[in-house]
């Protein structure tokens, strides 16, 4: 085998979902090696050469390859990867099935390869840390990219908060019964609906005003339907990548009121981002956070802001569940009810300014997942 030149094989698009400037940013001087870019697809096709040219070809050969959260799942069987000296699988979800150790071994035999590497966006806490396994937030980086900043106003706006959760589950039930008990449904945008992979998809609530607040081409793709966040918008963007509805900022909404209640997808066990929280830290935006234990802290290890300067943010370290879901809320209504919003987006600014650019610093965000990869494949070749 010639190590002089590595050759990279991106399957379907696997980086896309992760980096769109990861092609452009690991260079011949970064393994002190020839680097090659190519595409392929799950039919065992290459773009850029066929199979015949690849079994010949003396090169180190990288591939990258896309894995559902599900176990095996995005794997398609007819992906064979055995002419590949390496092999990096990304699920930009979690690994919440079993132990991350029984889930890189799982691919290790799949591919009939020891040198497998797995990014994943997190792993249970309970896990020690394994040097061939990367956690990388790819949901909260590159959630924002259709998306263009808009003048915020900067006096009156009739609603406290947003809380657009979309499918129930125990910490937005117990969200949407707070906001319902102390009165404040009528003073927010909210929106929770069934969880359509247990249910039919059916409203159990939904601010009749959103309806005029939403995109026009979001309420076309759902007037006669539930609104589903996770389906794919239907209208027109710009770019190859085509969005989900969740991943749209809703400026009307965020024009209309002050504060975002984000509730992250998983309510304890993992620190998971996603666009819930991309959202408003594109869009310069103060929020509380209702989630695990520690997600403000984690949020911040990211470098990101919090809002400490302003909010007692205490609650982040309650390790029970309903304690801290509550502390959360009443802390978001003391502010809504006793501060003057424009006293707090003052205060705030360079907290929220910081957020914004940074959360577009492709270049620094994409260092992790770029030193994983350099490093995974040094290490290999350095045997």
């Amino acid at each position: 085998m010639n190590n002089n030149t590595v050759q990279f094989v991106d399957f379907n698009g696997a980086l896309r979902g992760f980096s769109h400037s990861i092609f452009c940013n690991i260079h011949t001087d970064d393994l002190s090696r020839t680097v090659t870019w190519h595409r392929g697809n799950s039919t065992q096709e290459y773009i850029d050469f066929s199979r015949d040219e690849l079994k010949t070809n003396p090169f180190f050969k990288v591939a990258f390859v896309v894995n559902s959260h599900r176990r095996g799942d995005g794997l398609n069987d007819n992906l064979n990867l055995d002419l590949f000296d390496m092999i990096f699988v990304f699920d930009r979800e979690i690994v919440d099935s079993e132990p991350m150790i029984e889930r890189l071994n799982y691919l290790k035999k799949l591919f009939n390869n020891d040198n497998v590497r797995f990014v994943t966006g997190d792993y249970s806490h309970d896990d020690e840390a394994h040097p061939h396994v990367l956690k990388y937030p790819a949901m909260l980086f590159y959630s924002n990219r259709n998306n263009e900043l808009q003048a915020m106003p900067a006096t009156t706006r009739p609603y406290y908060f947003d809380a657009l959760m979309g499918y129930v589950k125990p910490h937005r039930k117990i969200l949407f019964e707070m906001l319902t008990d102390s009165d404040m449904l009528d003073k927010s945008l909210v929106n929770i609906t069934t969880n359509k992979w247990f249910h039919d998809l059916q409203n159990i609530y939904r601010s009749s005003e959103l309806d005029s607040l939403e995109d026009n081409s979001v309420v076309e793709q759902f007037k006669n339907s539930v609104f589903d966040s996770y389906e794919n918008y239907q209208g027109n963007y710009p770019t190859l990548y085509t969005p989900s509805v969740s991943q749209m900022i809703p400026w009307s909404v965020y024009h209309a009121s002050w504060y975002s209640l984000v509730t992250e997808t998983w309510p304890d066990s993992y620190h998971f981002f996603t666009e819930k929280t991309a959202k408003p830290l594109f869009a310069k935006r103060p929020f509380f956070m209702f989630g695990t234990c520690g997600m403000l802290k984690k949020l911040r290890s990211y470098g990101f802001c919090t809002f400490g300067a302003v909010f007692d943010e205490s609650y982040d370290s309650i390790e029970d569940n309903t304690l801290r879901y509550q502390t959360a809320y009443f802390e978001a209504k003391r502010i809504a009810l006793d501060y003057h919003a424009q006293d707090v987006y003052h205060t705030l600014r360079p907290e929220l300014e910081f957020n914004h650019y940074l959360i577009l610093d492709n270049k620094r965000n994409e260092t992790p997942l770029k030193e994983f990869i350099i490093n995974s494949i040094r290490e290999v070749l350095d045997k």
